[in-house]
């Protein structure tokens, strides 16, 4: 999705390369940190580990998700 808009911003084969790339390292970090919680969790058998810090970590994590996606459409909407 965020391609297609890169594209129809006019964004250039190098920047479309960027992000391809910048996606790769977002998937390859995203199932690092999941490696990272699962072993804890199966050498421990504890399932309720991950403290809740107060309610409002949600929003959180939601602005940190629309801030990374408008980083990776400025990365490929680039016309250099």
């Amino acid at each position: 999705m965020v391609n297609h808009l890169g594209k129809k911003a006019g964004g250039s084969a190098k920047s479309e390369k960027n992000g391809l790339l910048m996606s790769s390292g977002f998937i390859t970090g995203e199932a690092l940190c999941g490696i990272g919680i699962a072993v804890p969790v199966f050498l421990t058998g504890v399932k309720d580990w991950w403290p809740t810090f107060y309610e409002k970590s949600d929003m959180i994590g939601v602005f940190v998700f629309i801030s990374i996606i408008f980083w990776l459409y400025k990365t490929v909407s680039n016309k250099d």
